[in-house]
């Protein structure tokens, strides 16, 4: 899963290496404004609860 956080180079070369049908992209703050809403974080790298269960949503619908 790519994450609504700044990402490595690290990160993204594992993300690049799996099969497309086991990705999950979450970063896009068109898409999933709530993910970049300053409100629903605890600090830059952390969601808070409502944040975390906003993610829960998005990674179960996918998931489905």
């Amino acid at each position: 899963m790519l994450p609504p956080v700044r990402l490595t180079e690290g990160m993204m070369a594992v993300y690049n290496r799996l099969p497309a049908e086991n990705k999950i992209d979450v970063c896009d703050p068109d898409k999933y404004p709530e993910l970049y809403n300053k409100e629903n974080w605890i600090d830059p790298v952390h969601l808070n609860v409502n944040g975390s269960r906003y993610l829960t949503e998005v990674v179960a619908e996918k998931l489905h």
